[in-house]
């Protein structure tokens, strides 16, 4: 049996340096990402209560008030979906296609089911 050699660039990896580097890659920081959708969020809440306090005082209706709610946590879902879809690389449409796929969740239940059955 023989070990493959790892390759750095298109030459072997000659020292414990290369080949750490090449085992473990800079992770990429999803930290600046976290603190900017952090803040939207912050200031969206912000923007909710004025809203909804706006909407109350103008309309006397509780209702209108949630409109409000709805209204930001759509745009902040929009906000997160497009965030994760820069941190992760993927196109939003397939983040959006996997979030909504429900097979993962019947395997999962499957899953669950069969362990709960066999203790």
């Amino acid at each position: 049996m023989t070990i493959p050699k790892v390759m750095v660039g298109h030459e072997p990896a000659s020292s414990a340096s290369q080949l750490s580097a090449v085992m473990h890659p800079p992770q990429r920081l999803a930290t600046p990402a976290t603190l900017r959708a952090t803040l939207w969020y912050v200031l969206s809440s912000a923007a909710t209560v004025i809203l909804a306090i706006s909407l109350l005082h103008a309309t006397h209706r509780l209702a209108n008030a949630g409109l409000a709610l709805l209204l930001v946590d759509a745009l902040m879902a929009g906000y997160l979906l497009r965030a994760a879809s820069r941190v992760l690389a993927t196109p939003a449409f397939n983040l959006l296609t996997a979030m909504l796929d429900p097979r993962p969740l019947r395997q999962s239940f499957k899953r669950m089911l069969l362990h709960v059955s066999t203790h």
